[in-house]
């Protein structure tokens, strides 16, 4: 038996769940006669689910099928799809690099922790919910200063807090994938990941996704 896993970035925009739930709900249909697609989990669903007890004669078609899907609902710049003997389940931590992102912030907090570069506008947007009597606190860390990504040891910098506070030694389980924002895929950014056993990098739409768990 194999299983596809079906993994994402989502989008900074309002509409992102809804087409994300819609896309995993037209797979389920599709697939559900051959395989087990677990409906309850793609109406929770924010950026990831799975196909799981595939058969080895199925998987191609299966995927094909995922695949075609992805593109039908204009997801696939930021809509991965995994084959597998076992469904691939992610620890994600977000990075938001983009200066400008602001209130397109809350299109996205909340499901995962999320690290926030410290521009004037991203500050702005996140200062009601640095109280920490405040209800419905989400996982928001802001940094200090804004990173120019042009170097190693920008990378450094950030994959090394990052670890810190959500790797091996600080989380169980730790985080095994990086949705970074604002931030294009370059050759210092793709060696410092690896350093951390971030093996896939998977340009988006809006930036990229790193993983280690992904085949």
């Amino acid at each position: 038996m194999k299983a596809l896993s079906i993994t994402a970035q989502p989008k900074a925009e309002a509409a992102w769940v809804h087409r994300f739930r819609n896309f995993g709900e037209a797979v389920y249909v599709k697939l559900r006669a051959s395989c087990a697609v677990d409906l309850e989990e793609i109406d929770g669903s924010f950026d990831e689910f799975h196909v799981t007890q595939l058969r080895d004669e199925d998987v191609a078609a299966a995927a094909q099928t995922v695949a075609a899907l992805n593109r039908e609902h204009s997801l696939h710049d930021s809509v991965f799809i995994s084959i597998s003997e076992a469904p691939v389940y992610h620890q994600t931590v977000m990075i938001v690099l983009d200066p400008t992102m602001g209130e397109r912030l809350w299109e996205i907090a909340g499901r995962h922790p999320l690290w926030i570069v410290g521009s004037e506008v991203n500050r702005a947007a996140v200062k009601d919910f640095r109280d920490p009597d405040t209800p419905g606190q989400v996982d928001i860390t802001v940094w200090s200063n804004e990173f120019d990504l042009v170097t190693e040891q920008d990378w450094q910098g950030i994959l090394n807090t990052v670890d810190l506070h959500h790797g091996v030694y600080a989380s169980d389980p730790p985080m095994n994938k990086l949705s970074i924002y604002g931030a294009a895929v370059t050759p210092p950014a793709i060696a410092v990941l690896r350093e951390y056993g971030f093996e896939a990098v998977l340009p988006t739409a809006s930036g990229f996704l790193a993983l280690q768990e992904w085949l």
